[in-house]
């Protein structure tokens, strides 16, 4: 006999053991995820994992990732954000701090309110 057991329920609250979504279907009203330790929250296509939210204080805490599985926005505890190829990242955000690796081309105006500030660069002209 199949266990038909979907919903546990105690006073006005509900709790699910799995929930899947399928094509179509979708949740309205708030949702709450509760995971304790490792992976909380994943999005799965059918090539890997797209999406992920862990339950860890410290190291990533999510991430972004491309359709290999390799994370391309990632966010850590220590206030760092990379964006961009993996181990090779084209921004990373470190606190208040900003570094672009690579190049920059900017088609506008640059504003800065504060010291312009050259450095030796590789290969290339540095101009202000």
């Amino acid at each position: 006999m199949p266990n038909w057991k979907k919903v546990i329920t105690s006073g006005s609250d509900a709790s699910l053991n799995s929930l899947n979504v399928t094509n179509g279907a979708r949740v309205t009203g708030s949702l709450e995820i509760y995971k304790s330790g490792s992976t909380a929250f994943n999005i799965e296509g059918s090539l890997g994992t797209l999406f992920s939210v862990t339950d860890e204080l410290s190291g990533s805490l999510f991430s972004v990732n491309d359709i290999s599985g390799i994370p391309i926005f990632e966010v850590f505890s220590d206030d760092t954000v990379k964006i961009g190829t993996h181990n090779s990242e084209g921004i990373e955000v470190q606190g208040s701090d900003v570094i672009i690796t690579g190049s920059l081309d900017v088609s506008g105006s640059v504003i800065a309110n504060g010291n312009l500030i050259k450095t030796a660069a590789t290969g290339a002209d540095v101009k202000f």
